[in-house]
């Protein structure tokens, strides 16, 4: 099956969230599918702190323990920091304040982590969802891109843990099945491979299209002022 499920939920953002000037939050899909992540031997893993860190020359060490390698493979290493075919390094400057997730090597839980490779070791990129906290439930910039202005809400999928391993093989912006509930304020194109539910306030110009049926259940309004159209026209 190429499409998967995958609920999509609206937030605003502040940009104080990161201490750094991120206007756009690269998500996981379009990381691990750009020739960067490519070129700089990227692998993608479930993977947890053994509590091993360093600090040296300004950056920050720490080992990580690798639970599921989902992708690409583990790179030897060099100098003081290698890797085994179970354990990495990864590393950051010190004063990194822009990681969405907590860079020590006692950082509770575990983590997909879309890392790159580096001489001194595996590192992750500012404003990309390149790592996340691994959870039955998981929500930020997957599948989709976000904006992370204030005044713009945006969007954040919603997956299941048993669908990373589609995800991780075939990053799609096709969904199966679309459930929209949030007040649609700014123009866009929702799509879905079969069913797309709304319960949303349409307040700017919307566009819903789907393969098989769009579905308008109680609570779903329409500003009058603003154009609306339904389509049944698959994404793939």
């Amino acid at each position: 099956m190429r499409c998967l499920s995958i609920s999509i939920i609206f937030f605003t953002y502040s940009l104080t969230t990161y201490a750094c000037t991120c206007v756009r939050m690269t998500s996981f899909c379009d990381f691990i599918q750009s020739d960067y992540f490519l070129d700089k031997d990227g692998m993608v893993c479930l993977a947890e702190a053994t509590g091993n860190a360093n600090s040296d020359n300004g950056f920050y060490f720490y080992e990580m323990k690798v639970v599921n390698l989902m992708y690409g493979s583990i790179q030897t290493g060099n100098g003081s920091y290698m890797n085994t075919d179970s354990t990495f390094w990864a590393f950051t400057e010190q004063n990194n304040t822009c990681s969405e997730y907590p860079l020590s090597g006692n950082s509770e839980g575990q983590y997909i982590m879309a890392a790159t490779y580096k001489e001194m070791g595996y590192s992750f990129l500012t404003c990309s969802h390149d790592a996340f906290l691994y959870e039955s439930t998981m929500i930020g910039a997957i599948i989709n891109e976000s904006s992370l202005f204030t005044e713009i809400p945006w969007e954040m999928d919603t997956i299941q843990a048993n669908q990373l391993p589609q995800i991780v093989n075939n990053c799609t912006n096709c969904l199966l099945n679309l459930d929209l509930s949030a007040t649609h304020n700014a123009p866009f194109v929702y799509e879905a491979g079969s069913t797309l539910t709304s319960t949303a306030f349409v307040n700017n110009n919307i566009v819903y299209k789907a393969g098989d049926r769009v579905r308008l259940v109680p609570g779903f309004k329409t500003n009058m002022l603003v154009d609306f159209g339904v389509y049944l026209e698959s994404c793939y």
